[in-house]
């Protein structure tokens, strides 16, 4: 009787223990049945607490999702303009023209995965236990439209500048004043607008263009300095024929009223041009080594020796030079310059402070060039350039017998030009004071040797006539 009620008390823990574990193993059954039944019901759910763009989208979907926040953006894009200020006045484009597409896929794919992928109960977690989150949406747009946009802009407001004009005529100065031109930075209002759609989509994005005053490169208060004239020179083409005189004209209108600001280079070739039959010259006498030969726009040399003495009694110095290769008629030797399209060019340099105004004409066959400029900036000075012949080199003839040409006649055959060797010099006069004499070139003229035809041929008896005999 004791034994048995011994063994009683002794399976009495061992009960209480396996109720315990059956009640345990049931709750937790129970728990674990309960937390799966939850999860299972957000299986097709965004979690608690995620926000898509400040959008709670906890509860919904994926297509509930992209419902509500496809309606949201496309409001906000349908309300949203981007002002550009400039000027005082408004230029307005709408959101909704930049083609503007959202990442809504990719962010509620993300929002509907997060938390998906851990364990069960670190699920259960989440969602009773929610964490806010918030994914940030991202958009693309076409930035073409935001180029033209600007460029349109651009295309109403900018100017270009007007450069101040000078005529003189008659030694009568008429100055037409400059207009300053005005110009956006496109460059920079891209920029800004794209910049301030970085920071995301707002309902009136603000910006304010740049714009700037463009200068013009000529204006009235500097051709204001040329006030009259500092040199001029003339040549006279009076033995020239009809088409050397056509060409003479030709080319010193093409530099009448050239403009020359300060450090500007003056290029004879540049300012009159290619001399050709189909800009109007013609064929007349040109130097073609030792011979004078008829060539295209014969005569042109002329008006480059002119203009380089005109120059030089300026003092604009001379950047490339080249004098003939023989004496000319109109100019003393070592006063002259030649220029040949494409291979020898006459160029001087503006160093003054001041603007340099060209004027040429042609009267009565003369050639004039006045160059003006500020009296008061030469200073009271003027200048003469002045040749020195250093050196005469005669030339040889020699002579051969012609049986085409009548006994007791001669004809040259290549006529003789006797060569020099000149000196030139720039003297500078002070109130009319000679006060420096200054060396400029020293140039060499080719000696031509000549040859001069005998007549051999004895003169025919006119027809008919009877020998006499004595």
């Amino acid at each position: 009787m004791g034994e048995k009620v011994k063994n009683k008390k002794n399976k009495t823990p061992f009960i209480i223990a396996s109720i315990a574990a059956i009640v345990i193993i049931g709750g937790a059954s129970a728990y674990t049945a309960h937390t799966y039944s939850k999860v299972n019901q957000w299986n097709n759910n965004i979690y608690p607490g995620i926000k898509i763009g400040n959008t709670d989208v906890s509860g919904k979907t994926k297509e509930e999702a992209l419902n509500i926040l496809n309606e949201k953006y496309k409001d906000k894009i349908s309300n949203s303009k981007i002002t550009v200020k400039v000027n005082d006045k408004d230029y307005n484009l709408e959101l909704n023209k930049l083609d503007v597409k959202y990442n809504m896929d990719e962010v509620v794919n993300e929002a509907y995965n997060y938390g998906k992928d851990l364990k069960m109960f670190n699920k259960y977690s989440l969602i009773k236990n929610p964490t806010e989150k918030n994914i940030s949406t991202k958009f693309t747009y076409n930035k073409e439209i935001i180029t033209s946009f600007s460029n349109s802009i651009a295309k109403e407001l900018d100017k270009n500048p007007t450069d101040a004009k000078i005529k003189i005529n008659n030694g009568s100065i008429n100055i037409t004043p400059d207009i300053k031109g005005y110009k956006v930075d496109t460059a920079d209002l891209e920029k800004q607008i794209n910049d301030k759609l970085a920071e995301g989509i707002q309902e009136n994005i603000v910006v304010q263009a740049k714009a700037q005053v463009v200068e013009p490169k000529v204006t009235k208060e500097a051709l204001s300095k040329i006030n009259g004239k500092i040199s001029s020179y003339s040549t006279n083409f009076s033995s020239s024929g009809a088409p050397r005189a056509h060409n003479v004209g030709l080319a010193a209108s093409a530099i009448n009223g050239k403009l020359l600001m300060p450090g500007e280079v003056f290029s004879y070739n540049d300012t009159v041009g290619e001399r050709s039959k189909a800009r109007g010259y013609q064929d007349a006498a040109v130097y073609v080594g030792d011979k004078v030969e008829q060539g295209i726009g014969g005569g042109i040399c002329q008006v480059s020796s002119t203009l380089y003495v005109a120059a030089m009694m300026a003092n604009l110095r001379s950047v490339d030079r080249t004098n003939h290769s023989m004496p000319v008629s109109y100019l003393k030797v070592g006063m002259d310059a030649t220029v040949v399209w494409g291979a020898i060019d006459y160029k001087f340099k503006n160093n003054y402070d001041f603007p340099i105004y060209i004027e040429s004409s042609t009267s009565n066959r003369n050639l004039v060039f006045n160059i003006y400029g500020s009296k008061e900036g030469m200073g009271g000075k003027s200048y003469q350039l002045v040749s020195d012949i250093v050196k005469v080199n005669e030339p040889k003839v020699k002579t051969i017998e012609d049986p085409n040409l009548e006994e007791g006649k001669t004809e040259w055959e290549k006529k003789p030009v006797t060569g020099y060797v000149a000196k030139s010099y720039l003297v500078t006069y002070q109130d009319d004071k000679e006060i420096k004499r200054e060396a400029v070139t020293t140039d060499t003229y080719r000696t031509v040797d000549g040859v001069l035809k005998k007549g051999t041929k004895k003169a025919t008896p006119p027809s008919g006539e009877a020998a006499k005999t004595p």
